[in-house]
């Protein structure tokens, strides 16, 4: 019963918005306008028969035949033409004029059509423009004030009923039009009401949400400065302090020392070059200035390629880097940015693994796409830090077991670049027994 009681809803909630047009198309105007012209279609086809039997006048009978007519002709330019605004005023002048003409051929002063006239004021006011509004009203009133004149001046012109019934029977009929009719615009502008004030609090809700994020946006990022301007502060200092001292003992030194101070010097310099590197790397990434262009590759090679980059950098702790190989696997990636996000995987490993440990790369491949995981067993991470291992303002660099420098922003291009590819990025880690970095990229499919 329920299941047929929400079918006959829907079905007539569909009647109801292929007749009257859905809130989302159709504005509040249009729609009262819509009623408007359905209702004048329906008293103007019932207004031929009651003047036929209640006045003797045939314009009388005319009259609301033309108009429904009319109504017709104008309801559809409106639903189905989306031409609302030059008929809006076209509807309610020649409303107003049309009753005006009625008022005069059926009973004039003594007939309902005074009430049935200020519902179409009513009407015409609610959806013409505003710069109209005062037209529509001095319209109306000299309209008036002419057939009032017409009454008293000429009151022969005045058509009479036929009977007392078929006034009783004219005075129902537009007793009902005019209730109905009010009806239908109060609840029209009640429910246009209901709504914007829910869409108003929704977008009202909405707003404030957005200026909640932007205003941790902010914050996150005058952290995130603060942090990068500390970041940037050690290595310069460094570089500055290797520099003053050489130059002030470059005749004192021997060469022994001199190589020994510029291996620091050199080693400050490519550390505070890589932050700037991943910097700009990062800020590209979140300006959307770096584009991926994903092509079929060939995961095999590029670990290859990876590995061998690293081995000067693993081998310093003697440092074993193995790909443990299962199927060759060819994804759809930008290769640029998967052998950055590879290299700083494995960089990041080397850095938290000790001396003589073992790292491991190796795939679990899935329907449709491949689990990359980078293995080591290294420190680990403490559990009270993995959650904000990816909020950037928590990207301080740490340093390594052999006290190795990071730029703090390599697991924040590594996010970044997997989510760009779809994919997801994560970590599995307990303190003192490694890390297992996981992320995936989608298998190339022809």
């Amino acid at each position: 019963m329920t299941i047929l009681f929400l079918m006959i809803k829907g079905r007539i909630k569909k009647i109801q918005n292929y007749i009257f047009g859905r809130h989302e198309n159709f504005s509040l105007e249009q729609r009262l306008l819509l009623s408007a012209l359905l209702m004048g279609i329906f008293m103007g086809l019932f207004g031929v028969l009651t003047n036929y039997f209640s006045t003797n006048s045939l314009i009388a009978v005319l009259i609301p035949f033309l108009l429904a007519i009319l109504a017709f002709i104008l309801y559809y330019f409106v639903r189905f033409k989306q031409f609302f605004k030059p008929l809006s005023i076209i509807t309610s002048v020649l409303g107003i004029l049309g009753i005006s003409i009625i008022w005069v051929y059926d009973g004039g002063i003594n007939g309902p059509n005074t009430m049935v006239a200020f519902t179409i004021l009513v009407l015409a006011l609610v959806i013409v423009s505003n710069k109209l509004k005062i037209f529509i009203l001095v319209y109306f009133i000299l309209i008036n004030i002419f057939i009032l004149l017409i009454q008293i001046y000429k009151p022969e012109l005045i058509v009479g009923y036929t009977s007392q019934l078929a006034r009783w029977i004219d005075y129902l009929v537009c007793l009902i039009y005019s209730s109905v009719f009010i009806f239908l615009i109060i609840h029209f502008i009640h429910k246009h009401y209901t709504i914007e004030k829910q869409r108003a609090e929704e977008n009202e809700y909405k707003i404030q949400q957005k200026n909640n994020e932007l205003e941790k946006l902010n914050s996150d990022k005058d952290q995130f400065l603060q942090i990068l301007a500390h970041d940037l502060k050690n290595p310069f200092s460094s570089i500055m302090g290797f520099s003053d001292l050489l130059l002030k003992n470059v005749h004192k030194y021997d060469i022994n020392r001199i190589e020994k101070q510029l291996l620091l010097l050199n080693k400050a310099t490519h550390n505070t070059f890589n932050l700037l590197e991943d910097l700009l790397l990062w800020s590209k990434a979140q300006s959307g200035k770096l584009p991926i262009e994903a092509k079929n590759i060939m995961l095999s090679k590029i670990f290859s390629e990876i590995i061998n980059n690293s081995k000067a950098q693993a081998d310093e702790k003697n440092i074993s880097i193995n790909y443990l190989e299962t199927e060759n696997i060819n994804v759809f990636a930008d290769s640029n940015m998967l052998k950055t996000i590879l290299r700083n995987l494995v960089s990041n490993a080397i850095k938290f693994t000790n001396e003589n440990g073992h790292i491991n790369i190796y795939t679990e491949k899935k329907q449709k796409s491949v689990i990359i995981i980078v293995s080591d067993d290294g420190v680990g991470i403490d559990e009270n830090k993995l959650p904000n291992l990816w909020n950037f303002t928590y990207s301080i660099s740490t340093n390594g077991t052999a006290n190795e420098k990071g730029t703090g922003l390599g697991l924040l291009l590594c996010k970044d670049f997997v989510e760009k590819h779809g994919g997801k990025i994560w970590v599995e880690s307990e303190l003192g027994k490694g890390s297992n970095f996981k992320f995936t990229i989608p298998i190339f499919n022809d």
